[in-house]
């Protein structure tokens, strides 16, 4: 199986193993940015993936404003409508957590007609291993030999 793993190219491909035992899994959660860059959003396929998804669901759903009046209703639908959503896959514990925010600051542009929010958003990291570490118990067999508790 073949993952996209460069996702700002689209050119690079890494190579991940599909295990199908009681349902199919991904053995190898990373991208091949990974070592040279840490960061979570573009670490990690389940992540980055989902950063791809909501940002193309936001586009999707907003499209339908543009041209219409900039005005402070149309900024403050957005954030509302976008707030509600993150709230709702939170809740379901589909995600971490997810707010967006808009900073009159960082929109120098607006008299031009552009708007820039920011989503801060926190997908969950795929569990890259569960480590259980077995130890003999010598007091336990004891016990169970000379009758008292383990």
């Amino acid at each position: 199986m073949t993952c996209l793993s460069d996702w700002k190219s689209r050119t690079k491909t890494s190579i991940c193993t599909a295990i199908n035992i009681r349902g199919w899994r991904s053995w190898g959660n990373e991208t091949s940015i990974f070592p040279a860059s840490t960061d979570v959003k573009d670490r990690f396929i389940p992540v980055r993936r989902m950063f791809s998804w909501w940002g193309n669901t936001f586009i999707l759903t907003y499209f339908q404003k543009v041209d219409d009046p900039l005005n402070f209703r149309l900024i403050e639908a957005v954030i509302d409508s976008e707030n509600i959503r993150a709230n709702g896959f939170q809740a379901r514990g589909m995600i971490a957590s997810g707010r967006i925010t808009f900073n009159p600051d960082d929109n120098p542009d607006i008299l031009d007609g552009q708007i820039r929010f920011e989503q801060q958003l926190a997908f969950f990291t795929p569990a890259k291993a569960i480590i259980n570490t077995l130890v003999f118990d010598p007091a336990g067999l004891q016990a169970s030999l000379t009758g008292g508790a383990g």
